[in-house]
């Protein structure tokens, strides 16, 4: 894990009708080529009927790799506009396919161009943004008397609470941005006079949901 990113909510799908050919796009999370190859794989099972599987994908954070196949469609029509849209909403970590069922009327180059954007835009807007917030676990322990000041103080501040453990003190395990570790830290001790300990845990991504 390296940094904050972009990707969809979910795996999902959609369906395009441009001229009466279906459009049909399936999305999945993906961390690596084979997630994406084996992704894709089930897709063309999942729909044998279709002339064309098109794809894109991207993953690797640190090292961002990129790939798309036009998959017989006339070159430049098919995978890199789907790769354009995944460029575009600033997404990473995805696989796109899209399956195309021909319905008897050509489309033409910006024809298809078009119904392969827009197939693999109308899909991500229908599944969801969400984004991967990489964060470090904070473990506070603090007497019982100070529960409830440190508790009013995390809701105030949105802070997130992984969890709470009740033995001879209290143990608050908190979800903290890493830049903000040492300031929060800082605060907590002015807040309760210096009756708090610290231990980092584990580092960990949650979620925000922005579409």
């Amino acid at each position: 894990m390296s940094k904050n990113y972009l990707t969809i909510k979910k795996s999902g799908s959609d369906t395009l009708i441009e001229k009466k050919s279906a459009f049909i796009c399936q999305i999945a999370r993906i961390t690596n080529e084979e997630e994406a190859l084996t992704f894709i794989a089930s897709v063309r099972k999942l729909e044998p009927k279709a002339r064309h599987h098109c794809f894109a994908y991207t993953f690797n954070l640190d090292s961002e790799i990129q790939r798309q196949s036009d998959d017989g469609e006339p070159s430049g029509t098919a995978g890199v506009p789907i790769l354009e849209v995944i460029k575009a909403k600033q997404l990473k970590n995805i696989c796109i396919v899209v399956s195309r069922k021909f319905g008897g009327i050509k489309l033409g180059t910006g024809g298809l161009i078009r119904a392969y954007s827009n197939a693999a835009s109308q899909t991500i807007d229908a599944i969801g943004v969400v984004e991967r917030i990489l964060q470090t676990e904070l473990i506070c322990q603090v007497a019982y008397q100070n529960v409830g000041k440190l508790e009013n103080y995390l809701e105030k501040n949105n802070i997130i609470i992984q969890q709470v453990t009740y033995l001879e003190s209290v143990s608050f395990t908190l979800a903290v941005d890493q830049k903000e570790l040492t300031t929060l830290q800082d605060h907590l001790i002015d807040l309760l006079n210096n009756q708090v300990t610290f231990k980092l845990g584990q580092n960990l991504y949650n979620e925000l949901s922005i579409q």
